[in-house]
């Protein structure tokens, strides 16, 4: 049982962090909403393709754009900086040594064009 008793500025903090949080789902959820309203014509007309298809078409009035080829490109890039990111920060030993000096100061040495 705790009896102990709770600072007016915990309190506030609380209060305050609540209603961010709120806020942020609500935005959140707010996007999702706006984001599927104006996407129905498009799921409605390609259905799932949308997502897995590969056709880039711009020629006719509606068009025909399909994510898949991006969305593997995103997850592609993604997973090889999470590699890379384990190679330099955690693994143990370090596969990858990079000097930071060395590294920043060739990037000092580029010269704007």
């Amino acid at each position: 049982m705790n009896t102990r008793q709770v600072a007016k500025g915990d309190r506030a903090f609380f209060a305050i962090s609540t209603a961010a949080a709120m806020f942020t789902m609500f935005l959140v959820l707010a996007v999702l909403v706006f984001l599927s309203i104006k996407s129905w014509a498009t799921f409605s007309q390609q259905g799932l393709a949308f997502v897995t298809g590969s056709t880039w078409d711009n020629t006719t009035e509606l068009g025909t754009f399909q994510l898949w080829p991006m969305l593997v490109g995103t997850i592609v890039v993604s997973i090889l900086g999470l590699i890379i990111v384990f190679l330099i920060f955690f693994l143990p030993g370090g596969i990858l040594k990079i000097d930071y000096r060395k590294l920043l100061a060739k990037i000092r040495g580029v010269k704007g064009a």
